[in-house]
């Protein structure tokens, strides 16, 4: 199995703001400091946010770097990564606490909103709009039944390496669970296998693949 490059163009690389600030902090950097009370506030919403958060930023580097990213664009993508549920805030407790298979259709539609509203809070708290973008996609289907409707080529290609890596984080957390010990199959390549189902039809084939692969290496 062998990762390929994205498919599409990736997107325009953001700009830094102008000002004081651009000969200040990298734009990774602004991201970060930018993004930090959110990500607090995430976490006082909802305990344990901040390791989902932390881990998909991980996966998105590794998917970054399977991929050909240049240094400067993974490290963004890293930073905006961990800002992908930050939306969160303004959903129920009693929403976020329901398993996923549980919820209604319309609680399914509130739940993905959370993008939206992440990409707005982001805006506020001053993250350049080429960025909140991607945040605001985060939750697209690459076959188009996510919640803005867009698919393929039409989700900006950062968002999709950000939504398989929160999806590899999940399958990594449920597959843990799931094994029992000694059983034949690793964790590892019980989320590879996730993420290869997924691909083309939630998931961006490239980004799926390349992050399978980085799992089956690991072992």
């Amino acid at each position: 199995m062998s990762s390929a490059a994205p498919t599409g163009d990736r997107s325009p690389a953001p700009e830094a703001p102008a000002g004081p600030e651009a000969e200040g902090p990298s734009l990774p950097e602004l991201v970060r400091r930018r993004g930090a009370p959110l990500l607090e506030g995430l976490e006082r919403h909802l305990p344990g946010a901040g390791e989902h958060a932390d881990a998909t930023a991980s996966y998105a580097l590794i998917a970054a770097a399977e991929l050909g990213y240049e240094r400067p664009r993974a490290e963004l993508l890293r930073e905006v990564a961990k800002l992908h549920d930050v939306g969160k805030v303004y959903l129920p407790s009693g929403l976020l606490a329901k398993p996923i298979r549980e919820l209604s259709v319309t609680e399914r539609a509130g739940l993905d909103r959370h993008f939206l509203a992440g990409a707005q809070l982001a805006a506020g708290a001053g993250i350049p709009a080429e960025i909140c973008a991607w945040i605001r996609a985060a939750g697209e289907r690459y076959d188009g039944a996510g919640p803005g409707g867009l698919a393929s080529d039409a989700i900006p290609s950062e968002s999709r390496v950000i939504h398989a890596a929160s999806v590899c984080d999940e399958l990594l957390r449920a597959s843990a669970e799931e094994a029992p010990g000694g059983a034949s199959i690793s964790p590892g390549a019980r989320a590879a296998n996730g993420l290869l189902a997924r691909a083309g039809t939630e998931l961006d084939p490239a980004s799926a693949v390349a992050l399978a692969d980085a799992l089956e290496r690991a072992g």
